[in-house]
């Protein structure tokens, strides 16, 4: 992402919040529908491995600052999972596959999409990721000790109200990866922790 000119990444912004793209000239005004579903990548700084547990990073403080910052926090906020990946060991590439297989995740999320084609049928939304504020507040019910939790690390982690929201979507989500009915503590802790890349690399809360 930092490869792009910022002008251009912070065009993303409306698109990934309204779902539509407003171009404006002189004499005209068009909209067009623009919902999508972005999938980005980006080092960590210039040279590849700052916060890297295998090779040492050679950049200056400056560098890694300066490439972080070409990623504003408008945009970085409407960014709903947030996954860091390190260099894998030989060991670990060299080692047989475990856990689920793909077929047996896609059954999952098969299941998933119909429950919530099943929810939203009389919405007007065909997803979590649509929900409005009201749809939270029908559909993403949670246990008291899960929003205990969220508000404390909404306070913790200096996180918006925009990504209150978006971590409660994210929660609906992985519950209904579960099969289950309400949002509980671990669904919430585990949506959490897809937005604590903010924290660890551009400074966000404490």
């Amino acid at each position: 992402m930092p490869e792009y000119p910022r002008r251009v990444l912070e065009a993303l912004r409306q698109p990934l919040e309204d779902g539509v793209a407003n171009v404006s000239r002189v004499k005209a005004h068009m909209q067009y529908l623009a919902r999508c579903m972005l999938i980005a990548s980006m080092n960590p700084c210039p040279c590849g491995y700052f916060g890297s547990r295998v090779r040492a990073c050679r950049c200056g403080s400056h560098d890694i600052r300066k490439y972080l910052d070409r990623i504003s926090g408008p945009l970085l906020d409407r960014i709903d999972i947030q996954v860091e990946v390190d260099a894998v060991p030989v060991e670990d590439i060299a080692r047989p596959p475990s856990g689920e297989t793909s077929q047996q995740v896609r059954q999952r999320v098969v299941q998933a999409r119909q429950v919530q084609q099943r929810r939203f049928a009389q919405s007007g939304i065909r997803s979590n990721a649509q929900m409005t504020n009201k749809h939270i507040e029908r559909f993403a019910a949670m246990q008291p000790e899960a929003t205990q939790f969220l508000h404390a690390a909404i306070k913790k982690y200096g996180l918006s109200m925009r990504a209150y929201g978006r971590i409660i979507k994210v929660a609906r989500t992985i519950a209904d990866l579960k099969g289950q009915e309400g949002i509980t503590l671990p669904d919430i802790a585990e949506a959490v922790q897809f937005r604590m890349i903010d924290a660890k690399y551009w400074g966000t809360g404490s």
